[in-house]
């Protein structure tokens, strides 16, 4: 097998390769016990076995191979025995796993009469996980781990022990000691192999002299290819006082210092494939970065591939020439203009003030101008008219929320969590608001992406509102699918979800094929997916709630506290005392109830005063946090965490390991640069924020261009790859994105730039044109159907009924209350006089008029909403009590507004359509009230009702007519 030199010098490490193992890249994990190996497994130790708490003493490292060689201190527990208990760690140096910290004065054993079956001239290999630190108080050898003994003076011509230790002078170095000056070394220049670094130690020996038999590996790389040491033959012999051992065990073994995760012994000298396998296993559990092991094939990428336009940078492109420069209003008029020219085409001349204002109004506030609105920028005939307006709307908090929709269908927000009982998440909201006032308050879109995805790691430097805000952010990832029953079932699922989310979301691009496949047609790696996994892997995501949360009183978990440290700690410690006193005060009363079967008056008095104990009980312990500490639905850091490949992306069956990394394609950066004990989500985020990433300025600036015109310059905002299409004006693009950027990322500046251009501000109202009927050219301005939000919001803003007052929590059953399952799972819609963006939103349970005017489904991401006219949205308009109750508030409205029919018909046109009506229009409005009067006389209305009901019905009409619906 080819071999890679590794030479480690203080403070560096230089890797001089003389081959790749080509074995590694098809090595399969394999756990230390499989059942290729159990036969020769002596001693497995596994820290993560261990249940104890932060800082206890280890005084039993039991062992795991299924042997029963327990390890345990040595000190007052063996003649001359030295070694003190070593301490447990719960999140450890080595990416936070629990392990077993050794200082200079611990050391264990196992017995002595439960001998490791290695003796005489005999094969074994040693696997240790470890990160060692400096160790100053022992300045002799430190023992690792052996096994043996290394002081028999009986026979000092041979070893007669095998042990790993660490050798300190002017160089620290790794040696395998037998006793007596026998050992076996890498080269010299091999110091400090491990200090300060987390490492995968292996030692294979097979029969044979010392030096020539043993193999040194670090991270599955060969540490030294001819050894230092002794040509002794080893007689390895057992001890009569001591069994294999670690640290400071008897005065003759120095202690070491470092955090020791696992520690394997087999009698046999493991084969290449077994050991990569086994150390394969190790990396992926522990999440570390081994080169050898976790480099990915090459990508095979296409000419058409690399060339795609996508993935270029982002070019400056200065305007093009036109002819008709007058029309110029916007850099974006000259490149619209250039094309048309080209094609012989004519742009569209400018809509009239009214149309303008009610367009412009719908755009940033998804509502109508007032009367007064329209009837102030119609009188004004300063060239700042339209400017001042826009200016006015972008500062309005209406603008967020209209803007925030947007973005909601993108992330697929919803209020519940997906499972099958789909379980309510009232938390949920906070992110909701969070997107809200991000848009608000202009947040640059860099850092709106940066605390999306990393918030939570973002807020260790923040206080107060901002940390809070921050942690809110990461609601992102929180919202990922959840599915089946049980509290993170079917994992890998909700992390595919968070994976493909982020990638149509930022990047525009689609990973969530690369699962189970190499990406059919973009150039995006089985490897690239699971580097992604490892990212997503390494978060802690929060849950929710599911059927198990009723029926085996699962609490909700991993909700993040919003309070500080301190209060947190506080209140959490408080809770936890009630929690205890509630079941201290529980406990006899449940067994007085057990013993009341056949006593129906006691059974009840002792059920009435256990009912409010468990109710309070269940509020306390399974809400997630003290019920009077505010929480967010939040991811968090886990341990850290590098994923096999799953072959045909199955979880069990487990392939190559690949590090937490960007996606290799794009060829920014290169690899992420995580810190130990990090998910790298931060890192994703800056590779994602880059101003050097070709995809995210473009995908961002499309997505508002899009719902400035109905479609965006590329028709799938979401999918830049090889399937979609070209950008129809791409130096268009490309200048918006470059401009995006320069102008710190601010989405507000974009809108500035849409839409005070002359493109944006044409008319509709236009004949079609033969040679581009689609209007890619953008010669004209397209005419577009109201959103299922703005219908709703328009017919209450009209009809005087909407309360823009942002509203509180969502009114879901009382806490206590919960007890959903997969066969009666949580379903409500909630009445609201506040906008649409606030309404409840379920995943399994679409709303019942939004789904009907097409709002998005909340399962997944929705770049593009369809633009559906279907019976049912016409017999919804005709019979909902909602339609008829905002028809008759509007018919009240103007009744009380006017005594004048005439007056009152022009307050009514212009609060539905935004304009005055016409004379025609104002006779007809006329002509039917009297019809209606008379007709609803004869019925036996009484008189005081037949105006209101009269006008109730011409409402109606205004506001279901085709005028409402369409921004021209």
């Amino acid at each position: 097998m080819n071999r890679i030199l590794v030479r480690i010098f203080r403070g560096c490490t230089l890797a001089v390769v003389f081959g790749i193992s080509s074995s590694l890249a098809q090595t399969k994990p394999l756990a230390p016990n499989a059942s290729s190996l159990a036969s020769q497994l002596q001693l497995w130790l596994k820290a993560d076995s261990l249940t104890l708490t932060n800082g206890d003493p280890v005084a039993v490292w039991p062992d795991s191979s299924g042997h029963g060689r327990d390890f345990s201190p040595t000190r007052g527990a063996r003649p001359d025995g030295a070694g003190a208990a070593p301490t447990f760690i719960s999140e450890s140096s080595i990416n936070k796993r629990i392990a077993v910290h050794f200082a200079a004065e611990s050391g264990l054993a196992s017995s002595p009469d439960n001998r490791v079956e290695i003796s005489g001239d005999a094969a074994f290999t040693m696997l240790l996980v470890l990160r060692l630190f400096e160790n100053e108080s022992s300045p002799g050898p430190g023992i690792l781990f052996g096994f043996g003994d290394p002081t028999a003076k009986s026979d000092p011509s041979r070893p007669r022990a095998a042990f790993l230790q660490i050798n300190r002078g002017a160089e620290t170095t790794l040696r395998l000691g037998g006793g007596w000056n026998h050992d076996a070394a890498p080269p010299p220049g091999t110091p400090e192999p491990l200090q300060d670094r987390s490492t995968i130690v292996t030692i294979t020996k097979s029969p044979g002299s010392f030096r020539g038999t043993t193999r040194f590996y670090l991270n599955g790389s060969l540490a030294g290819e001819s050894l230092a040491g002794s040509d002794a033959v080893p007689d390895f012999a057992h001890r009569s006082d001591i069994g294999a051992f670690m640290g400071h065990v008897q005065n003759w073994a120095g202690g070491f210092a470092g955090d020791v995760v696992e520690v394997i012994l087999y009698n046999a000298a493991l084969s290449d494939a077994d050991r990569e396998g086994v150390e394969l296993y190790l990396a992926g559990k522990y999440a570390l970065t081994v080169p050898s092991m976790l480099k990915p094939p090459a990508l095979k990428v296409s000419p058409e591939q690399k060339s795609w336009w996508a993935f270029q940078a982002v070019k400056k492109t200065s305007l093009p020439a036109v002819k008709n420069s007058s029309w110029i209003r916007s850099p974006i008029d000259a490149f619209v203009l250039t094309k048309l020219e080209a094609r012989g085409l004519r742009p569209a001349p400018t809509a009239d003030k009214r149309t303008l204002l009610r367009r412009l109004h719908f755009d940033l506030t998804g509502l109508p101008p007032t009367p007064q609105e329209l009837r102030e920028f119609q009188a004004d005939s300063s060239p700042f008219a339209f400017s001042n307006a826009v200016e006015r709307l972008l500062a309005s908090p209406r603008y967020g929320e209209r803007w925030g929709r947007h973005w909601m269908d993108v992330v697929r927000y919803a209020d519940t969590a997906g499972d099958n009982a789909d379980y309510p998440v009232p938390e949920a909201r906070l992110y909701r608001d969070y997107i809200i006032d991000a848009f608000n308050m202009d947040k640059p879109y860099a850092q709106f992406i940066r605390e999306q995805l990393a918030g939570d790691i973002l807020a260790r430097d923040a206080s107060g509102e901002q940390r809070a805000e921050r942690i809110v952010a990461t609601g992102f990832l929180a919202l990922s699918r959840r599915y089946a029953t049980a509290p993170f079932e079917f994992m890998h699922l909700t992390i595919e979800d968070a994976i493909e989310t982020t990638g149509r979301t930022f990047l525009g691009m689609t990973f969530r094929c690369a699962r189970c496949h190499d990406h059919k047609y973009d150039p995006v790696a089985k490897e690239d997916y699971y580097s992604l996994y490892g990212v997503f892997a390494s978060t802690r995501f929060p849950y929710a709630g599911s059927e198990e949360f009723a029926s085996k009183n699962f609490p909700r978990t991993g909700f993040v506290p919003l309070a500080s440290s301190a209060d947190w700690t506080d209140k959490d410690l408080e809770n936890h005392r009630l929690v205890a006193a509630l079941r201290a005060v529980m406990v006899p009363l449940e067994k007085q109830l057990e013993a009341a079967k056949t006593n129906a008056e006691l059974k009840k008095t002792v059920e009435a005063q256990l009912k409010p104990l468990r109710v309070e009980l269940k509020r306390r312990d399974k809400f997630g946090a003290p019920p009077d500490v505010p929480v967010a639905y939040a991811v968090t850091e886990d341990k850290p965490w590098n994923e096999f490949i799953h072959v045909r992306g199955e979880p069990a069956d487990q392939g190559v390991l690949t590090s937490r990394r960007a996606p290799g394609f794009l060829g920014v950066h290169g690899e992420l640069n995580i810190p130990d004990g990090a998910s790298g989500r931060l890192q994703l985020a800056e590779w994602i924020a880059s101003e050097a990433n070709p995809l995210t300025a473009r995908v961002m600036v499309n997505r508002i261009w899009q719902h400035h015109f109905g479609k965006g310059l590329v028709h799938t905002p979401s999918n830049f790859g090889l399937r979609s299409e070209p950008p129809t004006h791409p130096e268009l693009l490309d200048f918006l994105a470059d401009y995006f950027v320069e102008h710190n990322w601010s989405v507000k500046a974009m809108h500035r730039l849409i839409l005070n251009s002359a493109t944006w501000q044409q008319t509709s109202l236009c004949a079609t044109e033969p040679r581009d009927p689609a209007n890619d050219l953008l010669w004209r301005m397209d005419r577009r159907r109201l959103d299922a939000e703005s219908i709703r919001d328009t017919m209450m803003f009209a009809a005087g009924t909407l309360n823009l007052e942002r509203p509180g929590p969502h009114p879901f059953p009382k806490f206590e209350e919960w007890a959903w399952t997969q066969h009666n799972h949580f379903k409500a819609v909630y009445d609201s006089d506040r906008r649409s963006v606030y309404l409840m939103r379920q995943r399994i349970q679409r709303h019942p008029y939004l789904a009907l005017f097409d709002a998005p489904d909340a399962n997944v991401s929705t770049d593009t909403r369809t633009d559906s006219i279907v019976p049912l949205q016409a017999l919804y308009l005709m019979n909902n009590p909602f339609v008829e109750t905002q028809a008759a508030a509007l018919a009240r409205r103007v009744i009380g507004a006017a005594a004048d029919n005439s007056e009152r018909t022009r307050l009514a046109c212009k609060l539905a359509w935004s304009r005055d009506p016409s004379p025609s229009e104002i006779n007809k409005a006329s002509e039917f009230l009297s019809r209606m009067h008379d007709e609803l006389a004869r019925t036996g209305m009484q008189p005081d009702s037949l105006d209101e009901a009269g006008w109730t019905s011409y409402a109606r009409v205004l506001l279901t007519a085709n005028e409402f619906f369409y921004i021209d």
